[in-house]
C-alpha cells in the first residue's frame, strides 16, 4: 500500500514538475524573413518552395485533385456511405458547398502558404546576380512553381488573390483582393510566368524533379485550354464561348491567332 501510495506522489509530482517546465519556456529567438533572406540561406529556401508541393498532398487535399472533378464528370461515393467524404458529395449535387468545409479551407490554405515560400525564393532571387545561370534558372523554376499553385487555386475558386509581387509583407498578403485581375487577365499572369521559364529552363535536368522547357510547354498548353472557355453568364455559369488559337509558327510560344466560337456551335 505504501509503495503505490509512493509511486502516486512521484507521478503527480512527475507531471506537475512537467507542466511548470513547459509554461516557463521562452523562444530563444526568431528567425524573420529578413534574416531568412541571406545569401546563404538561398539553396535553403528554394529547397523549401519545392517540398512544399509533397505538403499540399495529404488525405485532405489530393495532390492529383481528382476528388474535386466530381464537379463535372466523376463520381465519389465515399466509404461505407456519401458521409464519407460528405463535402464532396454535395460538390456533385452542387448544392450545400461551404466555404469552411476541410476540402475547400485546407487546399486554399496549403496552396498560400506553398506560393509564399515560392515568393520569398524570388525575392531572394531578385537581389542576386542577374548574370548568373544558375540564378537565372533557379528564377525560371520558380516562376513555374508559382504558375502551378496559381493555376491550381484558379481551376478550383475561378476569382483567387494572386501573389506576384516582390518583396510583400504579411499585409500585403492580408490585403490580396480576388477582383484585381479580370478572369482572363487572371489565366494571363499564369501565362506570363510559363513563357518566362520556358524562355529559360533546360531541355533537361541533371537533377530529377526540377522543371524542363517542355514541361513549361506542355503545361502552357494545358492553361490555354482551360483560358479558352469563357463563362460570361453570372446567373448560370454556364459556358458562352471558347476562344480557340491555332500557333502561326511551327516552334514557338508567341504568335498566336485566336477565333471566338459561340459554345454549342460546329
Amino acid at each position: 500500500m505504501k509503495t503505490k501510495i509512493l509511486y502516486i506522489i512521484c507521478v503527480v509530482g512527475m507531471l506537475a514538475s512537467c507542466s511548470n517546465f513547459l509554461d516557463d519556456q521562452k523562444p530563444q529567438a526568431t528567425l524573420t524573413q529578413d534574416e531568412v533572406k541571406d545569401p546563404k540561406y538561398i539553396d535553403d529556401v528554394l529547397t523549401s518552395a519545392y517540398a512544399g508541393l509533397v505538403a499540399i498532398e495529404d488525405m485532405n487535399s489530393s495532390f492529383s485533385l481528382w476528388n474535386y472533378d466530381t464537379r463535372s464528370d466523376d463520381a465519389y461515393v465515399g466509404g461505407a456511405s456519401f458521409s464519407d467524404g460528405e463535402p464532396f458529395h454535395r460538390l456533385e449535387k452542387g448544392t450545400g458547398v461551404m466555404t469552411q468545409d476541410w476540402p475547400f479551407s485546407s487546399i486554399w490554405n496549403k496552396l498560400y502558404k506553398y506560393l509564399s515560400r515560392v515568393s520569398l525564393s524570388l525575392d531572394m532571387l531578385a537581389v542576386a546576380d542577374q548574370d548568373n545561370a544558375t540564378i537565372q534558372q533557379r528564377t525560371a523554376e520558380m516562376k513555374f512553381l508559382r504558375a502551378y499553385g496559381h493555376f491550381q487555386l484558379k481551376r478550383l475558386f475561378k476569382k483567387i488573390p494572386f501573389v506576384n509581387k516582390l518583396n510583400m509583407t504579411e499585409d500585403d498578403y492580408n490585403t490580396l483582393s480576388n477582383t484585381e485581375y479580370t478572369n482572363d487577365e487572371g489565366w494571363q499572369q499564369i501565362i506570363n510566368d510559363l513563357e518566362d521559364a520556358y524562355q529559360v529552363l533546360p531541355v533537361t535536368q541533371t537533377e530529377k524533379g526540377r522543371p524542363t522547357k517542355a514541361a513549361a510547354a506542355a503545361f502552357l498548353a494545358k492553361v490555354y485550354l482551360y483560358k479558352a472557355y469563357h463563362q460570361d453568364d453570372a446567373n448560370s455559369n454556364q459556358v458562352t464561348s471558347i476562344i480557340m488559337r491555332t500557333a502561326k509558327r511551327a516552334s514557338g510560344l508567341s504568335s498566336t491567332h485566336a477565333t471566338t466560337v459561340p459554345h454549342g456551335a460546329t
